[in-house]
């Protein structure tokens, strides 16, 4: 079967996580290229790579992710592989589904819609009058704002205080106003779970040296001196994972978890279930879990 890897531009040919997903699927049997949404060109109705129509493929592992600075351009790209179902291509993630994950603000629409616990949250325009008054009665601070397509721990700002937060306004209009606030959890570790809908779910603890200081570590997964430890995946861990998968209706997932007195909460998802720290530290097969799981799904269809 032909088979594409499909990720943002970003990932390279011969970037660790791109040549494990290819090993594994080449592994069980499938012929599989690496695509980005910039090689191909759309004519009338047919896709073109390197000037020439392509027959389209069996199946497509949809990785894709945030590509920094927006999601505009590379967004409306990805969506054009939805041409190739017409001609029997099946996709996982579908693309739909994985589009509207990748926003933050939607994400948290879905959780709180399905009663999934997360941390204090509010989704707000930063040039509301009441913005102040918002956070103060309802999040407190400091407090996390986050654009809805923020990655990499860019965009995503530790808010100290009323003043400070005329600052962060002053200086971002530019993304857009429309934003997250969260409580700031001060944390020296959290749980990285990568999930598979219906499938296999490994966990991490991720230790913070405590030395840290809280501007270097509130975004941990970027933190220096961050350790990873496998821990054993709960039912309540499971549970919410899979309750994540299913309100957005996505296949896989890695997710940052907020260990609490209250239990656990989802932090934030990533739809592209990037899997290379949690695979390390656990030492299981993850890429060949998520290959199995779209073959599954292709041929349960």
């Amino acid at each position: 079967m032909k088979a594409w890897l499909l990720t943002n531009p970003y990932p390279q040919p011969h970037w660790h996580e791109t040549r494990r997903m290819i090993h594994e699927m080449e592994k069980r049997g499938l012929t599989p290229i690496h695509v980005r949404p910039s090689d191909w060109i759309i004519k009338d109705d047919i896709m073109y790579i390197d000037d020439k129509p392509i027959d389209a493929p069996d199946l497509i592992i949809n990785r894709h992710a945030l590509a920094w600075p927006g999601p505009a351009d590379d967004y409306s790209k990805l969506s054009e592989a939805k041409i190739l179902e017409k001609h029997g291509t099946f996709i996982v993630n579908k693309i739909d589904q994985q589009i509207f994950a990748l926003s933050k603000i939607n994400a948290h629409q879905k959780y709180v819609d399905h009663d999934i616990p997360t941390p204090r949250t509010e989704i707000v325009d930063l040039l509301q009058n009441n913005i102040i008054e918002i956070i103060d009665e309802n999040i407190g601070w400091p407090c996390v704002i986050k654009w809805p397509y923020s990655c990499l721990g860019l965009k995503v700002i530790l808010c100290k205080s009323p003043s400070n937060l005329q600052i962060i306004i002053d200086e971002n209009k530019i993304l857009g106003t429309k934003v997250i606030v969260q409580e700031y959890l001060d944390l020296n570790y959290m749980i990285g779970a990568h999930g598979i809908r219906d499938g296999n779910i490994e966990a991490q603890m991720q230790v913070i040296d405590p030395d840290t200081s809280t501007e270097n570590k509130f975004k941990a997964n970027m933190a220096r001196r961050n350790y990873r430890i496998p821990i054993k995946t709960t039912n309540e861990i499971r549970n919410l994972v899979q309750s994540a998968l299913e309100a957005l209706d996505l296949e896989w997932g890695r997710f940052d978890i907020f260990p609490t007195k209250d239990g656990l909460k989802i932090c934030e998802l990533n739809p592209s279930a990037n899997m290379p720290w949690t695979e390390f530290a656990s030492l299981n097969n993850i890429a060949g879990y998520m290959v199995d799981h779209a073959i599954m799904r292709m041929r349960s269809r």
